[in-house]
């Protein structure tokens, strides 16, 4: 919120730069307005403006503390579930795999790197095919090119578990939709 154009200009240039979606506003009224109808995660405001100077707008944008207080016990929630989800990932005792929509691995869990004898980091960047025996290629290659192509596939077969022992095993293969419903990726459990 700035009553010199420049300001603004220069302002929007650097966010917009750093990643952040801006909204201008010329005084502290235009100011309210733009709280009223957007999602707002920090204002950066001027003190002497015409119409409603930065003192005045602060007092009345003090349910934009409200606001912004809100959003942080939601973040806080957020990054929580987020730590939450990703130790039962990394200490699941299945094997997971998460791939793009081309099939290359984006990520692995211990226990699918333990699985295939390699460590996490030669994993990734491949496919699932460069890095898994033969056998299971052939076997999950019909699979994963059904999830890839947005559907659901749950399958049983007979492997060898990481200390090498024969077991009957059960794998989900679940695609990644974005909103249109074009499969951005595979997330695979076994």
């Amino acid at each position: 919120v700035d009553d010199h154009p420049t300001n603004l200009t220069l302002l929007r240039a650097q966010l917009e730069a750093e990643g952040h979606t801006v909204f201008d506003a010329a005084n502290g009224v235009e100011g309210l307005a733009v709280l009223e109808s957007r999602k707002i995660d920090f204002i950066i405001s001027d003190i002497l403006m015409p119409v409603m100077d930065g003192y005045r707008f602060k007092e009345y944008s003090d349910r934009l503390v409200s606001k912004l207080e809100e959003k942080n016990v939601e973040l806080t929630r957020a990054v929580s579930q987020l730590t939450l989800q990703s130790t039962a990932l990394e200490t699941a005792a299945d094997a997971v795999l998460i791939t793009d929509a081309e099939g290359v691995i984006l990520w692995v869990n211990p226990a699918f790197a333990t699985w295939v004898r390699r460590p996490q980091d030669q994993i990734y960047g491949k496919t699932p095919s460069e890095v898994m025996p033969p056998d299971v290629n052939a076997f999950l290659r019909p699979i994963i090119k059904r999830a890839q192509e947005g559907e659901n596939v749950e399958y049983e077969r007979v492997g060898a578990s990481a200390d090498g022992k024969r077991r009957w095993m059960h794998g989900r293969i679940a695609p990644d939709l974005d909103a249109t419903g074009n499969v951005r990726g595979l997330y695979c459990t076994e």
